[in-house]
């Protein structure tokens, strides 16, 4: 803890932590931990690599519209059928394996709001 006059501060952030997903490593491509924060009412993903560091990435423009979209949550549907085996788990396996928790919604490659098409780790590649 930082000390101000002698005496024990705690340390204030400029974000609100919103939730735990996992990612990739933009540089070795291993799956990692990351964090979904809110700040500046915009949406960042903030994650670590052991091997190579922070990193930090918009992730999406509106933090008001991303929070309000979780209204259309619904409980999974587990597939009749996978169409996959497990191997290397995601992202690494393509298709609907059994370790899927819910039906896929709607097929979708993630673009986040700042999108310019030129990221050198982009899942449509």
């Amino acid at each position: 803890m930082p000390e101000v006059f002698g005496k024990k501060t705690a340390l204030s952030v400029n974000y609100v932590f919103y939730e735990l997903t996992r990612s990739v490593c933009p540089e070795c491509r291993q799956v990692i931990d990351a964090q979904i924060i809110l700040r500046n009412n915009r949406v960042y993903l903030r994650k670590l690599c052991a091997d190579h560091g922070n990193f930090e990435a918009l992730f999406y423009g509106d933090a008001q519209a991303y929070t309000s979209s979780a209204k259309f949550n619904k409980p999974g549907t587990i597939p009749l059928q996978h169409t996959t085996g497990i191997e290397n788990g995601c992202p690494h396996d393509c298709g609907l394996c059994p370790d899927h928790q819910q039906h896929v919604c709607v097929g979708i490659i993630e673009v986040n709001s700042s999108c310019n098409m030129a990221c050198p780790l982009c899942f449509a590649d």
